[in-house]
């Protein structure tokens, strides 16, 4: 898995710099917030010819705080980078 550390100043929307972590914030439609630190992590995934695509640089969020029963529960970790920043899945499949 990749380092906890911060991803460079340009890949987020606000200032990050290494080695510092880099933390996150993050509310949600049904209105609990969830905190902790980014992090990145390369996935590889499988293709329907039988072969791989390499996807690099995801970003995700390992959570240590938030404010909903559910997400205190231990088999939530965390977020996951779903929205069209450049860093997150669904933007890197697209491109």
């Amino acid at each position: 898995m990749a380092s906890l550390l911060s991803m460079p100043r340009t890949a987020l929307p606000h200032e990050c710099m290494p080695p510092a972590p880099c933390p996150f914030r993050q509310g949600y439609a049904i209105g609990p917030e969830a905190s902790g630190v980014f992090a990145t992590e390369r996935l590889i995934l499988g293709t329907s010819d039988e072969g791989t695509r390499v996807i690099s640089d995801v970003m995700f969020g390992c959570a240590n705080e938030s404010e909903h029963s559910i997400v205190n529960d231990t088999r939530f970790n965390g977020v996951f980078g779903l929205g069209y920043h450049s860093e997150y899945l669904v933007k890197k499949l697209g491109s």
